[in-house]
């Protein structure tokens, strides 16, 4: 049973969704049979006054549709058999004849607010988790059930296309501004009665009706007079809050001439100036697909599919161009990895990084060694999520750069209005600073944030030790250096661990989590259960060099730099690269880093892995010749940064001198060959990171390329890229850049292995 219903004295049905052994609601195939038999119940119904819908579930009220069974759609004809079903039942719901109102307390996304935009009203409750969105463009689709026909026309094109073209959802005040619900009501009257909403008992000049109670098992159903019972219902002694039973009335009495409706009118009447005169409907169209291409260059299909929607069918309903289109988007590529994504991160958010059950501590109170703008980043993320931090450095001006750091975060988002600058004075006071130890036996969980240099992380590591109390857990935020070694300077390295958080820490959603040798499962579940907690995504990777992110981009960037150095154009390498869907190219990448902070890394990996690795020559000349380019902490690198980046006129002589130096003679480089070189390199990596264990899964390495450096989402990322390769082929180019250019491809035995057994990664 998915759905209960029942009707009560007065005439109002209540049907609440609550899917048994799930967490949420969602509308798969068996929910919508079930939804869409209570429906024919109250068609034929004529006693039926106001039909209410809700969920049971706590924080949810519709999640959206069963994502597996998109998943599951290969056909265009197969994808309009079952999506057109789903019109259907939304457009009955929209055609009944009695005023239907669906009440949102919690989660409202996709299909969960197509089925609320197919009611006559919506009332959303105050809770924090109360979230209104047509998210699909984020899985490579666009909404199906009638999203982009009745949206539009309910809130206008502004704002609709807000909402379906970036996917982000909208709270309960936003949706009551933008005209999305026509009512507000308080959580706290929800609290009372969590398992469902209770009868109406109580409506204004009501006659009384019989109860009918309907318990919905398998469809279809067959009603028959022994549903009609004169028991009392669960809920009989309450009565719907006061607002609500005044929002019944209201529409009851003045079904067509209501506040609500008036309130409707009124927004529609400004709209049309704004929309129909002078053309703005065109203007707006035009912005959006502008601002589209900005953020896209054109890589996600769905926003721009749902926005030649819009403008076909805007205010007509035309519900098969909908439908068309959303079935050629769910059976392509771009959709189905973008929906294995989601998946994979949804595992992520269930995986306590170690096996078997071992329960992470929680974190009060926090401490950051290290004041710098990482150190800074990272304390603003601990006082964001209402963590107690402490900032200790050296010196007051360190902890003052640490310090303002939280401030110019914080002020940004009051700026964007994310938070009010009372929440911002109430989270920046959750922050201490110290130049010393003071209260750190109250501290239960401590990272250190200061310079990569092994000798000064252990130091302050074997400090900080002796002033926590001995169940607290201590990181390192490194990015490179082995957390095994660094472990060696502690009395009990089974708590100590690595937290590399991605810069910026406050926008980057990536965090690695690095097993040292000694570390304890208790110590790896507890940062990251932290890191989730963080709202951050923590992927546990093996203490090897480089961990897993850099060991796999810093060979990519190297290899763009030996093309370089060969004769290939900058600007060539760095367009291919961006047009294949990473956010930057190698170069404009190694000069945002900075090319010295590369530069050590890409030693640390040629220590650790020798000849394939080996640091390209361009890279050593600028590092130890050039110190006035390291990149646009300066001003200049491969780049000069200024309101326009153009190519460092330098370059071209720093070039000719080491290739007189080193006999490189400059060839012709045809982009097949830049691409190879530069993203088969990632590829060939990643297989080697998964040979030797590094990360649990090829779908977790393929998130953490994602979300660590921008590895194009809608490609799936990188090994499932490779997928679409071809494993063979993959390899067969591999041996052939191999023999060309050495053992910086040499290539993984794990791909060799898949080639000939057939197999791939997915």
């Amino acid at each position: 049973m998915n759905i209960s219903f029942n009707i009560d004295k007065n005439g109002v049905a209540n049907l609440v969704l609550d899917l048994p052994n799930e967490k949420v609601n969602k509308l798969s195939a068996p929910v919508m049979s079930e939804l869409e038999s209570v429906l024919n119940v109250i068609e034929s119904n004529k006693e039926i006054r106001v039909l209410v819908i809700s969920s049971a579930k706590k924080d949810i009220f519709i999640a959206g549709a069963d994502i597996n069974e998109i998943k599951d759609l290969r056909d265009v004809k197969d994808a309009e058999k079952k999506v057109s079903r789903g019109q259907e039942i939304m457009n009955k719901i929209a055609a009944l004849k009695i005023p239907t109102i669906a009440v949102i307390n919690g989660a409202c996304l996709g299909g969960g607010l197509e089925l609320a935009l197919a009611c006559q009203y919506r009332i959303a409750i105050t809770n924090p988790k109360t979230q209104l969105g047509l998210p699909e463009v984020n899985l490579g689709i666009i909404p199906g059930f009638g999203g982009t026909q009745r949206l539009p026309i309910l809130i206008g094109l502004p704002e609709s296309l807000k909402i379906i073209l970036s996917g982000k959802a909208v709270d309960a005040r936003k949706a009551l501004k933008i005209g999305l619900v026509d009512e507000l009501m308080r959580e706290e009257f929800f609290k009372t009665c969590p398992e469902s909403l209770p009868a109406v008992s109580q409506i204004q000049g009501s006659a009384p009706l019989p109860v009918l109670n309907v318990c919905l098992d398998t469809p279809p159903l067959r009603f028959s007079q022994s549903l009609v019972s004169d028991s009392p219902q669960r809920d009989s002694g309450q009565v719907l809050p006061e607002k609500l039973s005044e929002f019944v009335t209201e529409i009851l009495k003045n079904p067509k001439q209501n506040r609500f409706l008036k309130v409707r009118e009124v927004a529609r009447s400004k709209r049309f100036i704004l929309e129909r005169l002078l053309l703005g409907k065109l203007v707006i169209f035009h912005a959006a697909k502008k601002d589209l291409w900005k953020k896209t260059k054109g890589n996600y299909p769905a926003p721009f599919v749902a926005l030649n929607v819009i403008k076909k069918t805007y205010g007509k309903l035309k519900f098969k161009t909908e439908l068309a289109a959303f079935c050629e988007l769910c059976v392509g590529d771009v959709s189905k990895n973008l929906i294995e994504i989601f998946f994979t991160n949804e595992a992520l958010k269930k995986d306590s990084g170690v096996e078997g059950d071992v329960a992470g501590a929680d974190v009060a109170s926090a401490a950051v060694l290290g004041a710098g703008v990482m150190g800074g980043g990272i304390a603003w993320l601990f006082v964001n999520h209402d963590i107690d931090v402490r900032i200790k450095d050296i010196s007051q001006k360190a902890v003052a750069l640490g310090f303002n750091q939280i401030i110019k975060i914080f002020e940004q988002l009051k700026k964007i209005r994310k938070l009010t600058a009372e929440q911002v004075n109430a989270k920046i006071n959750k922050a201490t600073t110290s130049l010393d130890y003071t209260s750190f036996e109250r501290i239960d969980f401590a990272v250190e944030a200061v310079v990569e240099n092994m000798a000064v992380k252990k130091n302050i590591l074997a400090e900080v030790e002796t002033k926590l109390e001995k169940n607290a857990v201590i990181a390192s935020n490194t990015s490179s250096l082995s957390i095994s070694e660094m472990a060696h300077a502690l009395q009990n390295p089974e708590r100590f661990a690595g937290m590399h958080f991605f810069n910026p820490v406050n926008r980057m959603p990536l965090v690695e989590v690095i097993r040292g040798e000694k570390t304890s499962d208790e110590t790896i579940a507890t940062i990251v259960k932290l890191t989730k907690r963080l709202g951050k995504t923590p992927v546990v990777v093996k203490d090897v060099a480089g961990f897993l992110v850099n060991r796999i981009l810093l060979p990519y960037m190297n290899e763009a730099a030996y093309l370089l150095q060969e004769g290939a154009n900058l600007e060539r390498v760095d367009s291919l690269i961006e047009n294949f869907g990473m956010p930057m190219g190698p170069f404009v990448l190694a000069d945002v880093v900075g090319i010295d902070v590369g530069v050590k890394v890409a030693h640390s990996l040629q220590e650790a892995y020798g000849e394939r690795m080996r640091v390209a020559d361009l890279l050593d000349e600028i590092y130890k010749n050039h110190k006035d380019l390291l990149g646009k902490k300066v001003g200049k690198g491969f780049y000069l940064h200024k309101a326009r980046n153009e190519i460092n006129p330098k370059l071209s002589a720093i070039l000719e001198k080491m290739r007189a130096e080193k006999k490189i003679q400059p060839i012709f480089i045809n982009d097949e060959e830049i691409l190879d070189r530069c993203l088969l390199t990632m590829v060939n990596e990643a297989a080697k990171c998964l040979e030797e264990g590094v990360v649990k899964n090829a779908r977790y390495l393929d998130m953490a390329m994602i979300m660590g450096c921008g590895f194009p989402a809608f490609r799936g990322g990188v090994l499932r890229s490779a997928d679409k390769y071809g494993i063979k082929k993959l390899v067969s180019r591999l041996q052939e850049l191999n023999q060309k250019h050495g053992k910086r491809f040499e290539v993984s035995k794990l791909l060799v292995a898949m080639a000939q057994e057939g197999k791939s990664f997915y």
